[in-house]
C-alpha cells in the first residue's frame, strides 16, 4: 500500500530563495552559452532524428532550435520570443540554412578524404560556446569551446589559450595546417569566444532571469510505502514543476547527504508536459511510529545559492530534500575544452551575432570574400553566419 501526501505547511517548509536570487550579487556565478550543430550524410527514418539540427543553449537549457524539417529558427523560451524581434528570427533562419549547406558539402569531402562508403550514414558535429564567471558583479571569461566531431570521434578543436587548432585524427591534419595559416580566422575565433559570445551570454542571462523569478514554485509530494520489514518504511520524495533541466535531487538526514550506499535510489530528471521538469528519490527509513512534539520547533531552512538553480528544503522525518544544478557545459562526444585566463570583460557594444560565423579558408591562406574578424554578418546584425562558399569550404581536401 502506498500513501500519497501533498506537502503540508505543518510538516514542510519550502525555501525558494534561489528563485529570487538565482544570480545573487556578490557571489560567484557561472553561466554558459553553447551552440550545437549535428548533420547526417543522408536523411534517416528514425523518428525525431533529422538530417540537420541546430540549437542554442544557455546553462544547458535550450533557447532556440532549427532542423531540416521545419526549416526555421524558432524560440524555445518565452523570453527569447519576447526579447528577440522578427528580423532576428528571419535572418537566423537564413543563417542556419547556410550552415546546413556547409555541413552537407563538408561531409561529402570527409567521406571522400577518408575513403568511406557513401551508402553508409556519417555524422559531422560542431559545438562552440563560452562560459562566464561572475564575482562581485565583475564578468570574466572562464572557458571557451570550439570543437568538431566526426562519426562520434574528436576531429578538430581550437586551443583558445595558445590560439592554435588541434587535430585529433590524421584526417584532420590538413585542415589544421590550413586553418593555422589563416591568422584572421584564429583571431576571430579567439575574439568570438572571449568577447562576443560572452556579451551575448550576459544578455541572455539577464532576459532569462525575469522568467525564473516569475516561475511558480515547484510542488513537493511525499509517498510512504511499507517495506518488507515491518519496522521500515520507504519514503519517496517527488519534486515537480521546476524550470531548469539540469537539476540534481539530493536527500539529507541529520545534515548528511544520502547516496546509493545508504540505499537511496534516484530517478533522472524527466520532462513534464508543460516544459517543466520533475525528479524523485526514495529511501528506506526506520519508523518509530512517533511524531515530534509541536513545541519542538520547525526547522526553517535559509538557502544561500551560489550555482544552485533551484533549492527546495523540506523536513519530513528528519530528511532534507533539495535540487542543485549540475554540470556547466553542453556535451558533444568527448570534445576538448580550451581554457583561457580569467580576463575581465568590459561592457562592449552589442555584437551583431550570438553564433559564430562560418569563415572559409582558401587554399592560399586567405579568407573567402566577405569574411572579416569583426562581428558583422550578412544578416545585418541578426546573430547568424555569412553564407559559406561551396567552393572554398573550411574542410577543403
Amino acid at each position: 500500500m502506498e500513501t500519497k501526501m501533498k506537502a503540508r505547511p505543518d510538516l514542510l517548509f519550502i525555501s525558494l530563495l534561489s528563485l529570487l536570487a538565482l544570480f545573487p550579487a556578490g557571489l560567484a556565478e557561472k553561466h554558459s552559452l553553447t551552440y550545437i550543430y549535428t548533420a547526417f550524410s543522408k536523411p534517416t527514418s528514425l523518428p525525431g532524428i533529422h538530417e540537420f539540427t541546430a540549437m542554442g543553449l544557455v546553462d544547458n537549457t535550450m533557447i532556440d532550435y532549427f532542423d531540416s524539417k521545419i526549416k526555421q529558427k524558432v524560440p524555445k523560451q518565452p523570453w527569447m520570443e519576447e526579447k528577440m524581434d522578427k528580423n532576428y528570427w528571419e535572418k537566423g533562419t537564413q543563417s542556419r540554412l547556410s550552415k546546413q549547406t556547409w555541413f552537407r558539402v563538408n561531409i561529402e569531402i570527409l567521406i571522400e578524404r577518408m575513403r568511406q562508403d557513401k551508402n553508409e550514414t556519417h555524422i559531422l558535429q560542431w559545438m562552440h560556446g563560452c562560459e562566464s564567471n561572475t564575482e562581485n558583479g565583475e564578468v570574466k571569461f572562464s572557458e571557451g569551446k570550439d570543437t568538431y566531431s566526426y562519426d562520434g570521434a574528436d576531429f578538430l578543436h581550437f586551443d583558445d589559450k595558445d590560439g592554435l587548432w588541434i587535430s585529433s585524427s590524421n584526417a584532420a591534419k590538413d585542415t589544421k595546417r590550413k586553418w593555422d595559416d589563416v591568422q584572421t580566422l584564429k583571431d576571430y575565433t579567439k575574439g568570438y569566444l572571449e568577447k562576443e559570445c560572452l556579451s551575448w551570454l550576459n544578455q541572455f542571462v539577464e532576459h532569462g532571469l525575469k522568467q525564473y523569478k516569475a516561475a511558480p514554485p515547484p510542488e513537493m509530494f511525499m509517498f510512504a510505502k511499507k517495506s518488507h520489514t515491518d519496522s521500515n518504511v520507504i519514503l519517496t520524495c517527488l519534486a515537480s514543476g521546476f524550470v531548469q533541466k539540469d537539476a540534481k535531487l539530493q536527500m539529507k538526514r541529520n545534515g548528511f547527504v544520502l547516496n546509493e550506499v545508504d540505499g537511496v535510489e534516484s530517478s533522472k530528471v524527466r520532462p513534464n508536459n508543460d516544459d517543466t521538469y520533475q525528479a524523485r528519490q526514495k529511501s528506506r527509513n526506520t519508523w518509530d511510529h512517533k511524531l515530534p512534539a509541536e513545541d519542538s520547533g520547525l526547522i526553517i531552512i535559509a538557502v544561500v545559492v551560489v550555482s544552485l538553480v533551484l533549492v527546495i528544503g523540506s523536513i519530513v522525518g528528519g530528511t532534507i530534500l533539495f535540487l542543485r544544478k549540475k554540470g556547466k557545459f553542453g556535451s558533444l562526444s568527448s570534445g576538448s575544452t580550451s581554457s583561457g585566463s580569467s580576463v575581465q570583460v568590459a561592457a562592449p557594444s552589442k555584437p551583431s551575432a550570438p553564433e559564430m560565423k562560418l569563415l572559409n579558408a582558401k587554399e592560399d591562406g586567405s579568407l573567402s570574400s566577405g569574411s572579416t574578424s569583426s562581428g558583422s554578418s550578412d544578416g545585418g546584425g541578426t546573430g547568424e553566419s555569412k553564407n559559406p562558399s561551396e567552393t572554398n569550404v573550411l574542410l577543403d581536401p
